[in-house]
């Protein structure tokens, strides 16, 4: 399954490799500038700050890209001769597997920052944040690459959907400050730095999470099954 995705990479326009290229080193440049212009916060604090603007900003975009370049798309041809689902099982797969590229890579940047260039101690708080912030980037590259790949099983070109959810996300934040109310949470609903409590993430985000990913995954596999693709 996983040669589909490498098939993929290599089938993309220079293009789009240059476009993934610069996407993920403007990603970790944003992160890293932000956590360095918040070196006086706390561990906590910059945890907090990561997740409202590191992650959407940097991270997602990043990780949108490559689920972008590595999705499997069938052509005519293959799909006359290969079980047209799996595609659909493919890139569902492929949507966890860059979720879960994203959260390592995040958890990298941010432990590197804190514990390495500025110096915070690593204390048993800290190495909590450090998996709960993992946990909340997977849910969230999950969750928008699932609503990504609706649109792909719909018959949208990636070209036509994924700059305006890419655009959308990294400004979200400033968009929605003007409104009253929990607007920016509802929006990150499961990567909103809700609680450093696990108990209050699980049965806030994680259960709802994996509900969302059940419903998602049906409404997909029922926007491909009837989608004609043989044109």
């Amino acid at each position: 399954m996983l040669s589909d995705h490498f098939l993929r990479f290599r089938r993309v326009s220079t293009a789009a490799k240059l476009g993934v290229t610069a996407v993920t080193a403007w990603g970790l440049l944003y992160c890293v500038i932000q956590l360095s212009m918040n070196a006086h916060e706390s561990v906590a604090g910059n945890y907090i700050g990561f997740m409202l603007i590191c992650s959407a900003g940097g991270v997602l975009p990043a990780c949108l890209m490559m689920l972008y370049a590595g999705s499997a798309q069938y052509e005519p041809f293959e799909l006359v001769r290969r079980d047209p689902r799996e595609q659909l099982t493919a890139n569902l797969t492929w949507s966890s597997i860059v979720g879960a590229l994203g959260a390592a890579a995040a958890v990298l940047v941010f432990f590197t920052m804190e514990f390495v260039v500025l110096g915070q101690p690593l204390t048993g708080s800290a190495i909590s944040l450090i998996l709960l912030l993992a946990v909340q980037n997977f849910m969230m590259v999950v969750s928008v690459s699932l609503f990504a790949l609706l649109f792909a099983c719909l018959g949208f070109p990636w070209g036509q959907f994924l700059p305006v959810i890419i655009g959308f996300m990294v400004i979200a934040r400033w968009l929605l400050m003007s409104l009253a109310g929990d607007a920016s949470r509802y929006t990150f609903y499961f990567w909103y730095p809700i609680s450093p409590s696990w108990s209050v993430v699980a049965v806030q985000q994680i259960v709802p999470f994996i509900g969302y990913c059940v419903l998602m995954s049906f409404i997909d596999s029922v926007a491909f099954n009837r989608t004609d693709r043989l044109v």
